[in-house]
């Protein structure tokens, strides 16, 4: 969580997949105003790749830098957190430019730890079973994927599970499981 600072608007940002206070380097990242403060009047998600650093009129910066952004909407910003940040708390300041003309900015001090991986949820919450799928891989080279709960695969071919996450960065995740 993060408070005001500075004089200006409080934010609490946090990890856009479990919505929890501990954030990783180049991960994503959401940023929640304080209750009754709205960033824009509009919604905007990014169309392409490399994400924009601008969306409905919004910007995130940190150390004079700013980050590409995800989506934003009037109560949420989604972005992702640079790789170069140093453990321990970081300032991110969100300057915000609406269609409404008024100008503000917002503080917020996320706590940076390189161990605090997220996986997103089906129910887009942090609660609840994991955003999954399975990948079934034949012998032959096909693949096949299948929802959680309707896998079906034979003792020759491969399994993986996909989950979908952010924040894992000193590592690299394979789970195979083969029958």
């Amino acid at each position: 969580m993060c408070g005001t600072n500075g004089g200006g608007n409080g934010t609490t940002i946090v990890s856009a997949a479990n919505f929890r206070g501990s954030v990783s380097r180049n991960s994503l990242a959401s940023i929640f105003p304080d209750p009754g403060v709205t960033f824009t009047d509009r919604t905007e998600s990014a169309s392409s790749l490399p994400l924009p650093t601008a969306l409905a009129g919004v910007t995130v910066e940190i150390d004079g830098q700013l980050c590409p952004l995800v989506a934003v909407t009037p109560g949420q910003i989604n972005f992702l957190l640079p790789d170069w940040l140093a453990e321990g708390p970081a300032e991110v300041t969100a300057t915000i430019r609406t269609t409404r003309g008024s100008v503000g900015q917002f503080f917020g001090r996320p706590q940076i730890n390189p161990n605090a991986p997220g996986i997103f949820t089906l129910s887009a919450n942090g609660t609840g079973a994991a955003a999954s799928n399975w990948l079934v891989i034949k012998p032959d080279g096909r693949q096949i994927y299948y929802a959680p709960g309707s896998l079906a695969f034979s003792q020759s071919d491969t399994v993986v599970l996909i989950l979908y996450g952010t924040g894992i960065n000193e590592s690299q995740c394979d789970l195979i499981l083969s029958n």
